[in-house]
């Protein structure tokens, strides 16, 4: 996933920073770009962790692109993009951080924990061994690492409810024994993109009251 721009991905490239209120549901738009620290802005660090496959850099695109692919290549290392808000007359940048989820791409996955203030943590409704491997690995991983971290918790592929294998109440249950600040199911398929938007703006306003 790299950030060179082909004219088959100029939309990917060429995009509008629009800004979005906090309070309101605005359209927001995102890019990949440095961060650099300034008096009157907040920059916030969250990651996506969780197995190969189960959909993150799909919730990505559709989060900041309202795309969704048919067909896509797993992750390779890391790639990100970056929510702009506006929050009591600040400006507040988002790197939402995409890491893959192999296991010999684990070490670099750790790496980005550090120094996150959020960890969303996806698992695929539909493959019980991913619902396992977030208490059993990526908790862990997290704990260790960085324990002071606001967790979120998604539950991935619900238009695949035929095939479910992880119900939602055990989703929830996971996500109270973790101590996680938001649980939920979604569709990077067919969930719309302001639903997301609300789901990661929860998220957010979470890290933001903690930093008071």
């Amino acid at each position: 996933m790299g950030n060179s721009c082909s004219n088959s991905q100029a939309s990917l490239c060429d995009v509008v920073d629009d800004q979005i209120d906090i309070n309101r549901t605005d359209a927001v738009e995102s890019r990949s770009e440095s961060i650099f620290e300034q008096s009157d802005e907040i920059n916030l660090k969250f990651v996506l962790l969780g197995d190969s496959a189960v959909g993150k850099t799909s919730f990505l695109y559709r989060l900041t692109e309202d795309r969704f692919f048919e067909s896509h290549v797993s992750s390779i290392g890391v790639d990100y993009k970056t929510l702009h808000f506006n929050v009591n007359e600040k400006k507040v940048h988002v790197q939402l951080w995409d890491t893959a989820g192999q296991d010999r791409y684990r070490s670099i996955a750790m790496s980005y924990i550090r120094g996150a203030d959020a960890a969303i943590l996806m698992y695929d409704i539909t493959r019980a061994s991913t619902f396992q491997e977030l208490s059993q690995k990526w908790m862990v991983d997290l704990k260790n690492i960085n324990d002071n971290t606001v967790i979120g918790i998604l539950g991935n592929k619900t238009d695949l409810e035929a095939t479910r294998m992880i119900s939602t109440q055990n989703g929830k249950l996971l996500s109270d024994q973790e101590g996680a600040v938001k649980f939920t199911e979604i569709s990077a398929k067919n969930s719309a993109k302001e639903d997301l938007l609300l789901i990661f703006q929860e998220i957010v306003e979470f890290v933001l009251k903690a930093r008071h």
